[in-house]
């Protein structure tokens, strides 16, 4: 196996020259702890946990959240280069939008290119529920 594959890339496979397949799967493979300039701002970024905490992988949805609201232009550009823009797109569209403040959500759906319906759930309240009035 190559330096630098790990266990992961091995399941996912191997071209017939040994390489590891692509960068995308090794950019979350080697990614076991928070990058330095995310570390760097963890008082401002996660003041209510531990950042030696968070793995990378696991809490990926807290950890963009988290950059994309209260991080810095150093910060961001180092979850996008962790995660990719198109990681950070699909946070996004499966509800991501109601962790982050209406500035961000404003500001990233603008940026991305999205439309802000297909990033809300659609989701109605129950006919059972006590507040619902006919």
């Amino acid at each position: 196996m190559p330096a630098g594959c790990g266990p992961e890339r091995a399941r996912a496979g191997q071209g017939r020259s040994g390489r590891c397949p692509a960068p995308a799967v090794i950019r979350f493979c080697l990614v076991r702890t928070l990058p330095a300039e995310i570390l760097e701002e963890s008082g401002t970024l996660f003041d209510d946990v531990r950042p030696e905490d968070i793995d990378p992988q696991v809490h990926a949805a807290f950890v963009i959240a988290r950059v994309l609201d209260r991080g810095t232009l150093r910060s961001v550009r180092e979850l996008v280069r962790i995660y990719g823009l198109d990681r950070v797109r699909s946070f996004l569209r499966a509800g991501g939008l109601l962790q982050v403040s209406r500035r961000t959500a404003a500001l990233w759906t603008t940026f991305l290119d999205l439309d802000e319906v297909e990033c809300t759930s659609r989701s109605s309240p129950r006919s059972r529920s006590p507040y619902w009035m006919d």
